[in-house]
């Protein structure tokens, strides 16, 4: 249905829950919550550069994680990570405690404890229970999120 739609440009006003729906179809996702907007951006944009929480959950799961973690700076902000953007590294890493993975079909969503922080990121294989891994993320990640 929404193949078509598009094809003959005609406008349709969905709501969904589905993130496949809303990131494959949508020109715009406006996303609201207790009756106030808090974005309204195409749904690349949205992705690429999540400004809150509760939007970007509803896109994938999100970490919110200190900066300081992966980038050596002393301002005290937190940024908001995608699974597939936390990498494993050995060197310029942060460690992580295994606390289970779970198997998503493609990967496997293994959950961490870096401090008190809960972490999730994706990998190819599965990583036992209390494995400690060394995680980073990319340069270039890190500095977009501090734009925003």
């Amino acid at each position: 249905m929404f193949t078509y739609l598009k094809k003959q440009k005609i406008t349709c006003i969905t709501a969904t829950h589905d993130k496949n729906d809303a990131l494959a179809f949508a020109n715009k996702i406006i996303v609201i919550k207790q009756g106030k907007q808090l974005s309204a951006r195409s749904p690349q944009e949205m992705f690429a550069n999540p400004t809150d929480q509760y939007s970007a959950s509803l896109l994938s799961e999100i970490n919110i994680v200190p900066l300081t973690f992966f980038y050596p700076v002393g301002e005290e902000k937190n940024i908001l990570l995608y699974p597939h953007e936390i990498e494993l590294a050995q060197k310029n890493s942060v460690n992580a405690t295994v606390t289970d993975a779970l198997f998503m079909g493609t990967y496997f969503l293994i959950k961490a404890m870096v401090n008190d922080y809960a972490i999730v990121f994706q990998h190819a294989t599965y990583i036992a229970k209390a494995t400690i891994v060394g995680i980073s993320v990319k340069k270039n990640v890190i500095e977009q999120r501090m734009k925003l």
